[in-house]
């Protein structure tokens, strides 16, 4: 199903329709470790495992004095786990503040929308500097250069036309294959 766009974008039913029919940007989650993750990875390390193995021989059979080390183990596994949670939880928080955005024209008004709900067919604008979210054809271009270094692996950004040499391909339906997860057709 291909459509021409008019430059007025799509409309709100048209919106709905596609979000309906799962025509939707796919956007992968941040992938960072749980906290149920985190506790299983500082639990049982190798100093853990040798100070713990260590502390029940004392505990079965010296004196309790000597098992001071153990406020040690304990101290060191928390202090390792509250420090990763903590820094997991700025990371979430920093994820989301520079989080991308589109800006899409939609009913003939432009407006700032979260990347996952871009739609298939939708009109994108994009100024200097700011980063594409999805991989589209270019319906009008002034000196467009785009750095695709990191799928192409070229070194020097890449000049766009409307239609012309070089313009992006639209995707849709298929995975696309040379990206892990992204949504669209070569």
């Amino acid at each position: 199903m291909s459509t021409a766009v008019a430059p007025t974008g799509l409309t709100a039913a048209e919106v709905a329709e596609r979000v309906a029919s799962g025509q939707v940007n796919d956007v992968p989650p941040v992938p960072t470790r749980t906290v149920a993750e985190i506790v299983r990875a500082n639990l049982p390390t190798r100093f853990n495992l040798l100070l713990g193995s260590l502390l029940v021989v004392i505990l079965w059979v010296g004196p309790l004095q000597d098992a001071l080390f153990g406020l040690v183990l304990v101290a060191n596994t928390l202090v390792g786990i509250v420090q990763e949670v903590r820094a997991k939880r700025t990371l979430d928080r920093l994820a989301l503040i520079s989080a991308p955005a589109a800006r899409v024209v939609r009913d003939g008004r432009t407006r700032g929308v979260a990347v996952g709900e871009v739609v298939l067919d939708d009109l994108l604008r994009a100024g200097p500097g700011e980063q594409l979210v999805v991989d589209g054809e270019v319906a009008e271009a002034a000196g467009a250069e785009v750095d695709e270094s990191l799928l192409t692996g070229e070194s020097e950004p890449v000049g766009k036309r409307p239609g012309g040499a070089g313009a992006v391909r639209q995707l849709r339906g298929r995975r696309h294959p040379r990206l892990p997860g992204h949504q669209g057709r070569p």
